[in-house]
């Protein structure tokens, strides 16, 4: 019988050190490629930047906070980052809605 795993939604609040130098700059092609590859998995939901990017929203999936934060120490920028992580009751998205049905 197959085992199956419960996953519960998380909100990952990253502060982004302010120390950037060339590395970081050179580290964000590596890191998008990461974000879609985990997008295209469903493991991330939604992927934020803060305008005056020193902040990072990520709503994601995970088995529990560990297994969140195994998958953040995923990323090719995470040694600048700064993360805490909430564990949410829901998550709710105008892209899961199902669409309206026209009668014409």
């Amino acid at each position: 019988m197959a085992e199956f795993k419960i996953l519960r939604n998380y909100m990952v609040d990253i502060y982004i050190n302010e120390d950037v130098d060339d590395k970081f700059i050179s580290l964000i092609p590596q890191q998008r490629n990461r974000i879609n590859e985990l997008m295209q998995l469903g493991v991330i939901l939604t992927y934020s930047l803060s305008l005056d990017r020193s902040r990072l929203w990520i709503t994601m999936f995970g088995e529990n906070e560990e297994s969140v934060m195994k998958t953040l120490q995923t990323f090719p920028m995470m040694e600048y980052f700064s993360p805490e992580i909430y564990e949410l009751a829901f998550h709710n998205n105008i892209s899961y809605r199902m669409p309206e049905l026209s009668l014409n």
